[in-house]
């Protein structure tokens, strides 16, 4: 996704390319971690929705941009996995420092913007 993408939606920081849980993708934040949010996003291989909802004994089934996908999450943590693919995953890990930003809401915002750059999506 987009830079501008992602201050349309709130972050203040620039993108940061970084490797999460094997996972090749970009950080996005607003503020510092432990006062505002940081939400990371990847495309990824290594890992499908399903594999995501069966390995999640708690995720929720929803939907984002007509995509069937599945979300773990609470106050302050949410991951949100997108199926996308047969062969991989929109993947979504966000973090935020407190109230009133949902972070399962906020995820849904970067992975709804990151669709439209995906390749047939």
């Amino acid at each position: 996704m987009s830079a501008d993408q992602a201050r349309a939606i709130g972050a203040d920081q620039a993108p940061e390319e970084r490797e999460s849980t094997g996972f090749l993708g970009c950080d996005y934040q607003l503020g510092k971690t432990a006062e505002g949010w940081l939400v990371f996003v990847s495309a990824t291989d290594k890992e499908t929705m399903q594999d995501f909802a069966e390995g999640a004994s708690d995720g929720v089934p929803t939907n984002v941009g007509g995509y069937p996908a599945t979300q773990v999450g609470d106050e302050r943590r949410c991951l949100l996995s997108v199926d996308v693919s047969d062969k991989g995953s929109l993947y979504i890990n966000t973090v935020v420092s407190e109230a009133p930003v949902e972070p399962c809401g906020l995820s849904k915002q970067f992975a709804d913007a990151a669709l439209k750059n995906l390749p047939n999506a």
